[in-house]
């Protein structure tokens, strides 16, 4: 277990950026994440088929394109975008309303940790998830990414804390838009009508980010030799650590640092001064 402090250059500078970050983090898994591009996909506890479909399909698209998905380990729409970035092979970060020792109970949390996704909490490691404690992690939750996704919520939803948070924070908030006498989606449309941005599908999102490029190598790769192709995927276009592909591929060490160097003179990939790893172009 890691304690960050607000003076570590490892705190995640966009929760500096909101009315009370925590003053330490308590952090298991990979730190790399925690000042990456992310989003968090949120929605209803008691939610619907088409909930978890939608959530399942965004989730994979994001990603796979380098987007880190940021949630909160509830079992509910939160635990399937997590499980649903973990099968895309993506990065995930689970932000708790509990200690850890209330969280390993759950299969997710170790899930999580196996695929080199990240799970912090402000709160020490014996808190139990009290109700009170949840508004904050949906405030934290808000605070560390860069936009916040509402796939389902209704009118009365703890959600739409979220919601409330992204607005006061001035990130981001997008959501589908529901028929009107669906009151499983009710919450959509009331953040709708409150400034939440309308999206159809994940391209929607992408206009809001100019600055950022987003990883379109898994539909790109025509012209990738086959014998680099499973190390190609894996590339992003923010810089990745040797350590991350190593455990996320099956070479050992030598065999990958070979194939990286046989890229990189093909003019594949880039090795940036600080050792990691970006995709060309």
């Amino acid at each position: 277990m890691y304690l960050i402090e607000k003076e570590n250059p490892m705190y995640p500078q966009k929760l500096l950026s909101i009315k009370n970050p925590p003053d330490i983090l308590f952090a298991e898994g990979n730190l790399e994440l925690l000042n990456t591009f992310s989003l968090a996909i949120v929605g209803s506890r008691n939610y619907t088929i088409t909930g978890k479909i939608l959530t399942e399909n965004l989730v994979k698209e994001l990603a796979t394109r380098n987007i880190t998905i940021v949630s909160g380990m509830a079992i509910v729409i939160d635990s399937i975008a997590h499980e649903s970035c973990v099968e895309a092979q993506g990065n995930t970060i689970a932000i708790l309303g509990s200690g850890f020792i209330d969280a390993k109970r759950k299969k997710i949390f170790k899930k999580i940790l196996e695929n080199n996704g990240l799970i912090i909490t402000e709160y020490l490691p014996d808190t139990p998830a009290y109700k009170s404690n949840f508004p904050r992690r949906n405030e934290l939750i808000s605070g560390i990414s860069d936009g916040v996704i509402v796939t389902e919520a209704k009118i009365n939803s703890g959600t739409l804390i979220t919601a409330n948070h992204a607005i006061s924070q001035n990130k981001p908030l997008f959501t589908f838009p529901a028929d009107m006498d669906d009151v499983t989606h009710e919450g959509n449309n009331y953040i709708l009508s409150n400034g939440a941005k309308c999206i159809l599908s994940f391209k929607d999102i992408f206009k809001y980010y100019p600055n950022f490029i987003f990883n379109d190598s898994i539909e790109n790769v025509s012209n990738v030799p086959e014998e680099y192709l499973d190390i190609f995927t894996n590339l992003k276009r923010t810089p990745i650590s040797i350590n991350i592909l190593f455990s996320k591929l099956n070479y050992t060490l030598s065999e990958l640092q070979y194939k990286l160097f046989m890229m990189e003179l093909n003019g594949l990939i880039k090795k940036l001064p600080t050792g990691e790893y970006i995709l060309a172009n």
